[in-house]
């Protein structure tokens, strides 16, 4: 669970390098974190 967490993490702050906050959305996090959205999800709206 702490890796996961930690990979989410890690590719918002790449998403970030390259787009402004409001652009970045949960497929695209979780697409850089190569991770399914659901698991972002049960993640972050437990």
């Amino acid at each position: 669970m702490l890796r996961t967490r930690a990979l989410l993490q890690e590719a918002y702050l790449r998403l970030m390098e390259k787009y402004e906050e409001e652009e970045i959305t949960v497929s695209m996090i979780a697409e850089e974190a190569n991770i399914n959205r659901a698991t972002f999800y049960a993640h972050y709206f437990q």
